[in-house]
């Protein structure tokens, strides 16, 4: 495969265009392993920082994979949907809102489900998200990451195709919107914090306060978007 290096002011949206085209002229397959974080920011003639951010899109996406100890690797082919709902990125306020208005009814609703059924292993994968963004924060890496993951590792542990599916869609959808907020390192301690509390309830099984801790969650980020 070969990565040309990349001209445009949103270099981490490249990054992840450019993978996405790789696969899908067939350079990059299944199974095929990446360069690592070093090597790919070298060959694109961009920051780290732009590599990991684009990375976390792809990850998202269920795209790529990260394996320990091994590296990363193309997961899966995307399908057409993935690209189509790539090139309808959410950019304007109003539909932004829409969505994580969506999203407020859609996550704390599903809470019912994870109480129910969540499992040891889903806890644990919840608390290696929470360490994922502790980290991102505390060594000044990209915290979005484990943030956007725990969301999708929560609607996992409702271990139901559809909610599962559904808030995949909407990840890629607002995905743009949640890596360009501004003050991030503020507004991603804030959700630590409210991840922490939902962890801590479910492993309670206090349903209520789970629900409670995602709506506010949901409404601070309304609220950050409202201000911007």
């Amino acid at each position: 495969m070969k990565f040309k290096k990349l001209k445009s002011s949103k270099m981490s949206e490249a990054v992840t265009d450019q993978v996405l085209k790789l696969i899908k002229d067939g350079s990059l397959k299944a199974g095929d392993k990446l360069p690592i974080e070093l090597e790919l920011a070298a060959s694109l003639g961009i920051s780290r920082t732009a590599v990991r951010e684009g990375m976390a899109r792809l990850h998202a996406m269920n795209v790529i994979e990260v394996l320990p100890g091994r590296g990363t690797f193309i997961s899966k082919m995307p399908d057409d949907n993935i690209i189509k709902m790539r090139r309808k990125n959410i950019e304007d306020k109003d539909t932004l809102l829409d969505a994580l208005e969506f999203r407020k009814v859609v996550e704390s609703g599903m809470i019912e489900l994870v109480v129910k059924k969540i499992t040891n292993g889903d806890l644990k994968n919840l608390k290696e998200c929470i360490e994922k963004h502790k980290k991102g924060l505390t060594q000044n890496i990209f915290p979005a990451e484990g943030d956007m993951l725990f969301h999708k590792t929560l609607a996992q542990a409702t271990h139901n195709k559809m909610f599962i599916e559904i808030s995949e869609d909407i990840y890629i959808l607002i995905m743009d919107s949640v890596l360009a907020i501004k003050n991030y390192k503020n507004e991603y301690k804030h959700s630590l914090d409210y991840h922490e509390r939902i962890y801590n309830s479910l492993l309670k099984k206090d349903e209520n306060s789970a629900k409670e801790a995602m709506r506010e969650h949901i409404d601070g980020l309304i609220k950050v978007i409202l201000e911007s």
